[in-house]
């Protein structure tokens, strides 16, 4: 049958709402084999430190004037807590001398301040630790490794410096109980702490500017699932020690909110000034390699900036922070953006969205619907119909499919709101079926869904009920959700494809570069992603592509379906190259299901 529904407006240029194909929102994941994110300007990782075995003299020190004249106590310490050379206001305050252990210079735990000194040198990794003299005195101390691979400096702040004047951060917290055994780092509390003094110091003018900058790494759950969670601590405090290693020394405080989560305060720095370019600073640094137990791996992070005005509390800066991370994210992840108050209207606008959709998933299914768009042969006639949900809450009215399922994947709602599409899609094509149509029903499939084995199971186990078979149903997943996890991903795919369920890459070549996954995966559809084809009978870089993919599905016997057809030209210039089918408002626009069986043709269904 031929198909073709009239447009809201004349060809070329219709009228119409959210184009489909991009109600969905989904994150870009890493290259396989691991999170590879794109990053700006990448460094290579990182050389794995030598230790020194026994009878090895490590190179002589040489400390140069700035360790001399630094105003706090400064001792270079070997793997094993030997000092091997001091400043004078170490000599000073603690009585150091070349020769002594740094565990005999304070009356912390010894054993801590010596696997402090193993991790510096051994690891690369920083630490920090409240420390008391003999005498009384109390500093923070830090440990930072060098490049030699042999030594490390150990600092030791004042607890009470004012920042104001050029002395230490006011980092502290003084509790140990409040410091992050993994990173060393103070913890949330601190960091309000921190915040809370800065405002007191701007309000009443004894400093001018000041910002925080809070940090949340993207998709860190990947490391954990991928590499396991022992892996996850060692970026994390890989994470801590750059972070260190990238802001001032004695001014700025750094601490780790909790999870993958991490801040840092700079007095003294204004928002749009040298507080923008230390974010970018850190995003970059974030983003280089890292080298953790074998495996190269990269990961990314947002990033949310504000300034401390003085009018403002500790904790409202921090969610202003929190604010603009998550408008970071939106936007596209490893980036900084700057807090704006208008991102705290999107914020609160998303929650609402969110604790919206949680309730309706909870107590009020019937409020979500599906409606189909065609999938059809470059003759009109139906071949497949794509599944899309759709939300009307009492409240928010018809809430745009961009908003609730971006919100529902980044809640864990995602694997829900699938559930239940599929299941209405299910029910709907067997109906059809049992009336005399052959074709199929494409239903998406998140990246969420494709990491959990319980796909499988629902969906044979829907199917099953329904009376259909699988080839009934076609699973479309994402360039990016299939790499997050490519072995969980194949084996599920595999499982799918066992039950004869169709196999579509949506969106493709907007994902990655690699293509080895098609000859791995199951794959028996390819989607040509909207961007290509908007321009795809005017512009020579997009005729070229869509060639090319065409090409490439030939080659490997896979069909093509094009997204977002729109006018004749883009038709015509698709069937030149080749495609198999295609969708878009050129045939129909989204149709409710009880007007499918008028557009197949099929009269009504048997129930």
């Amino acid at each position: 049958m031929s198909l073709r529904t009239p447009l809201p407006a004349p060809h070329p240029e219709p009228s119409r709402p959210e184009p489909e194909p991009e109600d969905r929102s989904r994150a870009p994941a890493p290259e396989e084999p691991l999170l590879a994110l794109p990053v700006r300007r990448m460094r290579p990782p990182r050389r794995g430190l030598i230790l020194r075995g026994p009878g090895q003299v490590p190179p002589p020190v040489a400390p140069g004037v700035a360790f001399e004249r630094a105003p706090w106590p400064s001792l270079v310490v070997d793997l094993e807590g030997s000092v091997l050379a001091v400043n004078a206001d170490a000599t000073h305050r603690l009585g150091a001398l070349v020769g002594s252990r740094i565990e005999s210079l304070f009356t912390s735990d010894p054993a801590e301040l010596r696997l402090m000194c193993t991790r510096a040198v051994a690891a690369s990794v920083h630490g920090t630790t409240l420390v008391t003299t003999p005498s009384g005195w109390r500093g923070r101390l830090h440990l930072f490794p060098l490049a030699l691979g042999a030594h490390a400096v150990a600092m030791v702040w004042p607890v009470d410096a004012d920042p104001a004047r050029g002395g230490a951060p006011p980092p502290a917290r003084v509790d140990d109980d409040r410091r992050d055994p993994l990173t060393g780092l103070g913890d949330r509390r601190d960091m309000l702490d921190a915040i809370g003094r800065v405002v007191r110091d701007v309000r009443q003018g004894r400093l001018d500017a000041a910002s925080v900058v809070h940090l949340d790494l993207d998709d860190f759950n990947l490391v954990n699932d991928s590499l396991g969670h022992e892996a996850g601590d060692q970026l994390l405090a890989t994470v801590a020690e750059r972070l260190v290693r990238n802001v001032r020394a004695g001014v700025d405080v750094v601490t780790r909110l909790g999870g993958d989560e991490f801040a840092v305060l700079l007095p003294g720095a204004s928002v749009d000034g040298r507080a923008a370019e230390a974010a970018d600073r850190l995003v970059e640094a974030i983003a280089a390699p890292y080298l953790i137990d074998g495996h190269t791996t990269v990961v990314t992070t947002s990033v949310g900036l504000v300034g401390v005005d003085g009018s403002r509390s500790a904790e409202e800066v921090l969610r202003d922070a929190d604010v603009a991370v998550y408008q970071a994210k939106r936007a596209g992840k490893g980036r900084a953006v700057q807090f704006s108050p208008e991102a705290r209207d999107a914020a609160k606008s998303h929650l609402a969205v969110l604790t919206a959709l949680r309730g309706a998933l909870e107590c009020h299914p019937e409020r979500f619907h599906v409606v189909y768009q065609p999938i059809c042969a470059l003759d009109g006639s139906v071949v497949a119909l794509e599944a899309l949900a759709r939300w009307t809450d009492p409240e928010l009215g018809a809430v745009a499919p961009s908003r609730f399922i971006t919100a529902a994947e980044g809640s864990g709602l995602a694997d829900r709101i699938g559930e239940l599409v599929r299941g209405i899609a299910i029910r709907d094509v067997a109906a059809w079926r049992a009336a005399g149509w052959d074709g199929y029903v494409s239903v998406n499939v998140s990246a969420e869904e494709l990491a959990s084995e319980r796909l499988v199971c629902a969906l044979t186990s829907q199917l099953a009920q329904a009376g259909v078979p699988g080839t009934a149903l076609c699973a479309e997943v994402t360039e990016t959700s299939v790499m997050a996890d490519p072995e969980a991903a194949r084996r599920i795919l595999d499982d799918l494809a066992s039950h004869g369920i169709r196999i579509a890459i949506d969106d493709f070549g907007t994902g990655h570069s690699s293509l080895a996954y098609l000859k791995r995966f199951p794959v028996s559809v390819l989607k040509l992603a909207r961007e290509f084809v908007d321009g795809v009978e005017v512009d020579g870089e997009d005729r070229a592509i869509c060639a090319a993919i065409v090409a490439l599905a030939a080659s490997l016997g896979l069909q093509v379906t094009a997204e977002g057809v729109e006018t004749d030209e883009q038709l015509a210039a698709l069937a030149s190259l080749g495609v198999d089918a295609a969708q878009g408002w050129w045939f129909s626009s989204p149709v409710r299901s009880e007007d499918i069986p008028a557009l197949l043709g099929i009269g009504d269904p048997v129930a």
